[in-house]
């Protein structure tokens, strides 16, 4: 993906989380968590119609927003945290965008 494409998706991800109000969660890690969701279910439900296109989907910015919204709750997850481990196995550090994990 173009970085001004991703840096587009960024700033638009993080208007989004700075204007949330009572339609999405208010709580940081809980917002990232709910869009992130909301993503991942939209790109699999895609592949899974029409498996020929999954690579292109995973490249489009469905696949960037999974990602991005990934490394926002990255960030947000106290190691403290009930489901540190567990992000941390699924997550393993992967990061593929910068982001300040507001």
């Amino acid at each position: 993906m173009r970085p001004d494409r991703i840096n587009e998706l960024t700033r638009a991800y993080e208007e989004s989380f700075a204007e949330r109000g009572n339609i999405t969660p208010g709580d940081p890690l809980e917002f990232h968590l709910y869009h992130l969701a909301r993503y991942w279910s939209r790109l699999v439900g895609f592949c899974r119609h029409d498996p020929s296109s999954a690579e292109s989907l995973v490249e489009s910015d469905l696949g960037a927003c999974v990602q991005l919204g990934s490394e926002f709750a990255n960030a947000q997850i106290d190691p403290n945290c009930s489901i540190y481990k567990q992000w941390r196995k699924c997550w393993g550090g992967r990061r593929l965008f910068c982001t300040t994990g507001r």
